[in-house]
Formats: structure tokens, sequence, C-alpha cells
């Protein structure tokens, strides 16, 4: 869920949303064995491409009540990019994540998917690169069991980071220490 587009296969060029949005993911369905529930949330994409001069400036909250079974892909800007750039764009707001097997949360985006089932490649694409994009706001974490966090990426795993620019600052708070689930 996001403010403009859900999933997203093309390019995204010059779009903007102030939408606040909010997922909540009160589940008692029998997933099957190994089986995860994934939700990408972000306030412009929940899942994108390519996105270029864009921003998003409203607040992100996800919250899911089946915590063992889910993984939160967060970004102020995209949840989940999926093997393509996002370039000099930029978002302001506030994260939320409550309840979460493992949770991606970042300032521009959640996770990078660059494997995206090996199409990137036959695409074309050999890279994701975030490039000249800034965030600012403030990220709440609670219950959440493995995080993965950062100022402009939450995975960590695209292709250089380039030239962030701004004044852009996320600060964290963790309400609970991440930990294992089932850990003692």
């Amino acid at each position: 869920m996001s403010g403009i587009l859900g999933e997203g296969y093309s390019d995204t060029l010059r779009c903007s949303s102030s939408a606040n949005i909010e997922i909540i993911v009160d589940t008692d369905v029998a997933l099957a064995d190994k089986e995860k529930l994934t939700v990408n949330a972000g306030g412009l994409q929940a899942a994108a491409s390519n996105v270029r001069s864009s921003l998003a400036s409203g607040d992100v909250t996800v919250q899911v009540n089946a915590p063992s079974a889910a993984t939160a892909n967060v970004g102020a800007l995209v949840g989940s990019e999926r093997y393509g750039t996002i370039q000099n764009s930029a978002a302001h707001g506030s994260i939320t994540v409550d309840g979460s097997s493992v949770a991606y949360v970042g300032g521009i985006v959640g996770k990078f998917d660059s494997g995206y089932g090996g199409m990137g490649p036959i695409w074309g694409i050999k890279s994701t690169e975030i490039k000249n994009c800034y965030s600012t706001g403030d990220v709440q974490i609670n219950r959440v069991g493995e995080l993965h966090r950062g100022g402009i990426s939450g995975s960590g795993k695209p292709e250089p980071l380039k030239s962030q620019w701004g004044g852009g600052t996320m600060s964290y708070t963790l309400s609970t220490p991440p930990q294992k689930l089932g850990a003692e």
C-alpha cells in the first residue's frame, strides 16, 4: 500500500504524495509451512522499479498483529525497490513499524530486491542505485524480531549509494530491543 501506486514495473517520474499511509494486518489465516506474509509500504509506492524526481511527505505506519509470520518492507518513499534506480527524490515523514518477525526500514527505501526472481538481468538491468536523495523524519520500531534499518536504505544492498543531499536525518527510537523471536 502506498500514496499513489501499489506496485509499479515501469518508471515513476515527477510524482508526489502527501498521503498518510496506515496498514493494520490482523490475520488468523494459517500460512503454509515456511510461507511468510510480506507487507510492502511506502509513502509514494509500495513496490517500484525506477523512481525519479519524486517526493513523499506523509507518514507511513505498519502494524502487524501476526508478527511471527510477517516481513515488513517499509520506506518513507518506497517499500521495496525491485531492481532499478531511485534518484533526485526525497521523503519527509515519520515511519512506525509495530510487530513483525523481520523488518527492513529506510528513509528512502525499505528493502532492495535486486534479484527479483532473476528478471532484472533479463530486462537488461544490472544494478540498483540510490542517487541524489534524502530523507527526514522519525522512526518508531516496536515488537520487531530482526531489524534492518538505515537512514536511506534498510537493506543496505544497493550498489553504491551516490550523493545523498540536503540536511536529511532519520532518528530511530526502539521501544523494544530487537531480538530473535523464540529466543529466551
